[in-house]
């Protein structure tokens, strides 16, 4: 009888193990396969990792050294404004120019359907756009120090008979309908007007301060009250209060020449932040996993994910893990984010809008302007509400080195790679050169135009020279293939639109 017992309770102990949902977690750490500088400071890598959940994942990250004087983290809305979604790495190159140079960006914000960030944006000290829920938020002061927490702003409006009500959003999508009770303030950020319905009461303000300050008290007047309508114009310096139930009944009594005092209340120890974009959630804090809010379906799952975070140090690091692309790379949970991001040294992190918004631009080395380097699983780069772009100082000096592309090819035998060389200078921006280098090949043979041309299986060296500035890169031969990749996979396209592939093959090696 006891002996039976036994076996019953070992039985139970066996099922109530099996029964044990998998707790996702990285099985193997991550490996960087290839690793540039590509700014003063910034560092460029390329690996993956191995999880219990979805195997191997592809992994792209950027370090940016944040004592380097040269370097400046803006956040960025799209097209400057809050209508007109654009992608992450337009929007850095749109405001790449001499001294300005833009070295990297990530995606920010998720975006309501009005496409306004759900959070707060600060944009060079300007608030663009916040909503009636504080967020975790990564922020930069006016000092360069790095702020991840979760903020918010509180806005209120008062009357001259004293009576107040609360400003719930600004520059974000007013709630319709009569049920509701929302006041909105709009700024020329927005669009070109207001895009409500006639179910409210829209007043034009003037003599708001602008840009409009992240926090503090100031007057505006009441120049018109437009009841019962919508779609109120947003000229350059144009600021409406956009009223809904309680909300418009609070703006209807208002005559014309009014003055009402607007007070902006930023979180406590938010005042100084003058660039700032938020996140669904906290991922990691004090260098432990703290994912909040934990909501099931969307923690749990592999997505492609975006991710930035701090290091003790005080460096940045960005983070974007492709996804739902079979055969390359699945994704990520939160959990196994938070694991990648704790080995890297990062203290506080917060995730990103992920999916097929996850973009990772890159200033690849002899070029200007930032290039998507990661493969977004819409099979193109997905425009987005607003990004977080780094950008560089550095005048543009003298040649210093070249830059041999393809990097670290991997060439059958018999065939074919035409290499180029680009300039770079000692900050390593582009430099145009005037002639073609001397190229020398170490394995096969390379003509005076670079191109090489595969013969015995081996590994060698590819260089260029030119006025005394070198550049070199590493090329493998091999006999044989293994298997050949189509990319992207899988692909959207529009109907009658079109797509370019790529054909790759890789060797018993995976190489």
């Amino acid at each position: 009888m006891m002996f039976a017992r036994m076996r019953w309770a070992r039985l139970l102990f066996v099922l109530s193990v099996i029964a044990q949902p998998a707790v996702a977690a990285v099985s193997a750490p991550y490996h960087a396969d290839a690793s540039m500088t590509v700014g003063p400071g910034v560092i460029h890598e390329r690996g993956t990792i191995m999880t219990t959940t979805a195997g191997r994942q592809a992994v792209y990250i950027a370090r940016i050294d944040n004592s380097q004087p040269m370097l400046r983290l803006e956040a960025s809305i799209s097209n400057d404004r809050i209508a007109g979604l654009e992608p992450t790495t337009e929007q850095a190159n749109r405001k790449n120019r001499e001294g300005h140079r833009a070295v990297v960006a990530i995606n920010g914000d998720f975006f309501d359907p009005n496409q306004a960030p759900f959070g707060l944006h600060i944009q060079d000290g300007e608030l663009v756009a916040y909503g009636p829920k504080p967020r975790p938020e990564f922020g930069v002061t006016a000092d360069r120090k790095i702020v991840i927490d979760v903020a918010g702003v509180n806005g209120s409006v008062c009357r001259a008979d004293g009576i107040c009500t609360q400003i719930a959003r600004v520059n974000q999508a007013r709630t319709m309908g009569e049920g509701t009770g929302e006041l909105v303030l709009y700024t020329s950020r927005y669009g070109e007007m207001t895009g409500t319905d006639d179910s409210g009461t829209e007043v034009v303000l003037s003599g708001v301060p602008l840009p409009l300050p992240t926090h503090g008290s100031f007057d505006g007047i009441v120049r018109r009250v437009r009841s019962r309508a919508g779609s109120t114009p947003l000229g350059a310096t144009a600021v409406v209060l956009s009223g809904s139930g309680v909300g418009a009944k609070f703006l209807d009594l208002l005559p014309d020449g009014a003055r009402l005092a607007i007070t902006f209340n930023i979180t406590p120890g938010w005042e100084n932040v003058t660039q700032a974009v938020s996140g669904p959630n906290f991922v990691v804090r004090g260098g432990e996993v703290a994912i909040e809010p934990y909501m099931h379906g969307f923690v749990d799952v592999t997505h492609p994910r975006s991710a930035i975070g701090v290091t003790a140090k005080g460096d940045v690091v960005l983070f974007a893990i492709d996804g739902r692309q079979p055969g390359y790379s699945m994704g990520v949970t939160l959990d196994e984010l938070a694991d990648l991001m704790i080995s890297q040294g990062i203290v506080n992190g917060i995730n990103l809008d992920g999916g097929g918004s996850t973009t990772l631009g890159v200033r690849l080395p002899g070029t200007d302007g930032v290039t998507m380097v990661n493969r977004g699983s819409d099979g193109f780069e997905r425009p987005v509400g607003n990004s977080i772009v780094v950008f560089s100082a550095a005048p543009t000096g003298a040649l210093a080195t070249l830059a041999v592309r393809p990097e670290s090819a991997t060439v059958l035998s018999g065939s074919h790679v035409e290499y180029t060389a680009l300039g770079e200078d000692a900050a390593y921006n582009a430099v145009r050169l005037a002639r073609s280098p001397r190229w020398e090949s170490s394995i096969g043979n390379i003509d005076v135009t670079g191109r090489f041309t595969a013969g015995a299986p081996g590994d060698g060296t590819i260089k260029a020279t030119l006025d005394g500035a070198t550049g070199s890169t590493t090329v493998s031969v091999v006999s044989a293939l293994a298997s050949l990749e189509v990319t992207p996979h899988p692909i959207i396209v529009s109907a009658r639109g079109s797509q370019s592939f790529t054909l790759s093959g890789r060797d018993a090696q995976g190489r």
